[in-house]
This record gives C-alpha cells, sequence and structure tokens, in this order.
C-alpha cells in the first residue's frame, strides 16, 4: 500500500534514492564505524584483547568479500529485495548478541567477524548499487552518488554518536542502539524497497530518456542488453576494471590502516595525524558527490574511475616526502577526492560497459578484490 500511494504522486526511484541511503548508512556505516569506537571500549570492559578484535575484523572483512559473487548471482535469479532482507536480519542478530552474549573471545569472533561479516555481505553495497542501476539510467550517476554519500556521512557522525552513547551509559547500550537501527532498516527492506522499476510498472528515470552522450562509444553492448558473460571475460575492459579496482582497494586500505601511525612516527601530533583521516573523508565525500553532478558527456565514469586512482597515487607520492602538516592535509584531500570519485564511478563503468543485467554478477567478482 505504501509503495502504490507513493508511486502515484512521485516517480518511486526517488523514494528508492533515500530508502537506500537510509539502508546504507544502517547497514555499512554503523556496523563498520560504529563497531571501531565500541570495540575499543570491550577491549577494556570485556577482557578481549586487540590481537581478538584483529581476528574479528579481518573475518568480518573476509565475509563480506566471499559473498559478493554468490550475492550477484542470488540477486539474478531472486532479486535484491530476498538477500537485502536476510542480511539485514543477520546484522539485527548479531548486534544484539554482541551486546547480550559476549563473555569471551570466541563469541566475539563469531557474531562480529562471521554473523554480522556475512550479513553487511548480502544488504552491504553490492545490493544497494545494484538496485540504484536498476532504477536510473541517464540520472545514474546523481542517484549513485547521493546513495554512497551515506558513508562519507557515517564517517563523520557515527563515531561521535556511538562514543557519547558508550560513554553516557555503555558499549552495550551502543550496540543495542545498532540493532534497534537495524530493525529500522529491515522495515525498509520489507516495506518500501522495489527491486526493479517494472516491479510496479515505472521504467528507469521515469520517462524515456537518451542515453549520455559519449556512453554508447564506451559501451560493449546497449544500455539494458545483457551479453554474454564469455565475451565479458574475454573484453581488455574487464581486465581492465579489475586492475583500477584492485589499485584503488590497495591504496586505500594501505592510507587507511598506516596513515596516522606513519605520521605520528615521522613526529606529526596525533591529533594533526587524526584530522588527516577527517579531511581525507571529508574529500571523499565531495569526490563522490562530485561525480554525480558532473555530466557524463564531460567527464566518463571509466576516466573519473582512472582519474582518481592517479589522484590518490600523487597523494601518496607528495606525503612520503613528509611535507608540513598543511601539505599533509592536502595530500590527504587529494587521496580522499580519488578515491571518492573512484567508488561512485567503477559500478557506473560496469553498468555502462558490460549492461545492467550483468551488473550483478560481475560487481559480485569485483567484492573479493575491494575487501
Amino acid at each position: 500500500m505504501f509503495v502504490r500511494a507513493w508511486s502515484r504522486r512521485v516517480f518511486y526511484g526517488y523514494v528508492m534514492v533515500v530508502a537506500l541511503w537510509l539502508i546504507y548508512f544502517v547497514n555499512l556505516t554503523m556496523f563498520l564505524y560504529g563497531a571501531a569506537v565500541l570495540n575499543a571500549k570491550m577491549i577494556s570492559a570485556v577482557g578481549l584483547d586487540s590481537a581478538t578484535v584483529g581476528i574479528a575484523v579481518s573475518l568480518c572483512t573476509v565475509m563480506q568479500g566471499v559473498s559478493g559473487p554468490v550475492l550477484g548471482m542470488l540477486i539474478v535469479r531472486k532479486g535484491v529485495r530476498t538477500p537485502m532482507i536476510f542480511g539485514t536480519s543477520l546484522l539485527i542478530a548479531g548486534a544484539f548478541l554482541i551486546a547480550f552474549f559476549t563473555e569471551h573471545e570466541v563469541c566475539f569472533v563469531v557474531f562480529y567477524g562471521l554473523i554480522v561479516g556475512t550479513g553487511m555481505g548480502l544488504s552491504g553495497v553490492l545490493a544497494v548499487q545494484s538496485t540504484v542501476n536498476c532504477w536510473f539510467d541517464r540520472k545514474k550517476a546523481l542517484a549513485m552518488a547521493l546513495v554512497l554519500s551515506a558513508g562519507g556521512i557515517g564517517g563523520f557522525v557515527v563515531p561521535l554518536i556511538l562514543n557519547g552513547v558508550a560513554e553516557t551509559w555503555s558499549w552495550r547500550h551502543g550496540w543495542m542502539l545498532i540493532g534497534a537501527l537495524g530493525c529500522v532498516s529491515l522495515f525498509i527492506s520489507l516495506f518500501v524497497v522495489v527491486g526493479r522499476p517494472e516491479d510496479i510498472a515505472e521504467i528507469p528515470d521515469g520517462k524515456n530518456c537518451k542515453h549520455p552522450a559519449g556512453q554508447a562509444r564506451e559501451a560493449l553492448c546497449g544500455a539494458g542488453r545483457a551479453i554474454p558473460l564469455r565475451e565479458v571475460y574475454r573484453s581488455s575492459a574487464f581486465y581492465g576494471m579489475l586492475a583500477c579496482t584492485a589499485t584503488r582497494s590497495a591504496l586505500h586500505y594501505s592510507i587507511m590502516g598506516h596513515l596516522v601511525i606513519y605520521l605520528m612516527q615521522a613526529g606529526i601530533s596525533s591529533t594533526a595525524a587524526a584530522l588527516s583521516l577527517s579531511v581525507l573523508s571529508a574529500f571523499s565525500l565531495v569526490g563522490r558527490l562530485a561525480v554525480g553532478l558532473i555530466s557524463e558527456s564531460v567527464l566518463s565514469p571509466r576516466t573519473s574511475a582512472s582519474l582518481g586512482n592517479v589522484l590518490m597515487g600523487i597523494g601518496m607520492l607528495i606525503i612520503n616526502t613528509m611535507p608540513s602538516v598543511k601539505g599533509v592535509y592536502g595530500c590527504a584531500a587529494l587521496i580522499g577526492l580519488g578515491f571518492g570519485s573512484g567508488y561512485v564511478s567503477m559500478p557506473l563503468t560496469i553498468s555502462r560497459y558490460f549492461g545492467n543485467d550483468n551488473f550483478p554478477v560481475i560487481s559480485g567478482i569485483t567484492t573479493p578484490i575491494n575487501h
């Protein structure tokens, strides 16, 4: 009834952008950035050691990567709602299990590493991107950028919120809050999300549109027309896409894991080092939104993705010369801008090159590389 009521008033794809933003914010940022804050509180409260937390986080990352290819095939066969609902249910279960039943190390590794990791993989970025891909064509870049902006915004606000909850009450209350918000995400998945516009007699963008100039020149197939996967695997574009994704992921995880430590060892204060990550996150959001606002006729997704990697590489090379603190912030801005633009451009590139129908499977193949 909710879907029918809104579809009569406005193009339902706009409702989907809001719904997917909220799902991404809860299912990814709350469980990723929120966990980073709460895990630190748990180390002293429960008696966990940093090695155990590292194992749980690594297992969570592995489960997200492993679930990618399976999720891609599941979306093709069952649609996006089934894995999204199941994955969100796992996240809710994992959050409340951690809150009430984490008494020793093995519990946390199973609850966070296995259950939460699988839930994030099934209901996270691939499910969200696939849904945006189905609902939009001409305005796909803008819609994708708006939805994925939840990650950049969440990187700012979620640690502050959950740190406040943990300081005021306890880390258990933090996980209870995450679980409660997971219930909201589950409600949206059940009653708001529609996998494809044709399921409610609509079409992408709400009207027939011509494709952006330049799109047809770089695509291997017509928009929306699937080509056999064996042709995809034989194309140089497929392996170029994998190389671009692997490069961006390697640069990003290297920076996130070592930047603060590297800067502090070089004599920069911990406050300035931490602020560099905030600058990186802020410009990552700028990069995501910029890709959505710049017309594809001006800068194609393929070019944006490649340029993003170049900006990240330049930032990392300059920061190795140990410039002034302001220079470090400038490098962090370049790295964030490059990562943000590439993060949005890559799913657009996959869609434009290989067709909407192949998007879930091909994106699923890239998921283990991203993690």
